[in-house]
């Protein structure tokens, strides 16, 4: 497809990707960099393209894969960070063996980082 019809497609569609990335989206940012990537890569496939008998169909599928690997690539980057929660901790610094239960402390700390946010103010309210 040449340049000005793939100029004029995008322009045409960009409103409403716009929309489709807000409403997958929680903040605004985060809607105008999935828009953008939507974007991207319609308009490149747009460009490789001969013909597309359906545009709509064609624009929305590629907009649906692009949120797919979006989403893919969030929980890929999604981590657990402690550092907002006060957690009582007193470090020994004897380098000897570890006793049987500071062996099973360590193991509980290194199990209880792994929890959500959420899930480890759970425990720590608990107990």
């Amino acid at each position: 497809m040449d340049k000005k019809t793939t100029d004029q497609i995008i322009v045409e569609y960009s409103k409403k990707i716009f929309g489709f990335a807000m409403k997958k989206s929680f903040s605004y940012d985060e809607a105008e960099e999935l828009c953008g990537e939507m974007l991207k890569e319609v308009y490149l496939s747009l460009l490789q393209a001969d013909e597309v008998v359906n545009m709509e169909g064609y624009v929305w599928r590629i907009c649906q894969h692009t949120y797919a690997k979006y989403v893919s690539e969030a929980k890929k980057k999604q981590g657990v960070a402690i550092d907002g929660m006060e957690i009582a901790y007193f470090d020994k610094v004897d380098f000897g063996e570890l006793t049987e239960a500071e062996e099973e402390l360590s193991k509980l700390r290194k199990e209880i980082g792994f929890l959500s946010s959420t899930r480890r103010k759970i425990i720590y309210s608990f107990y």
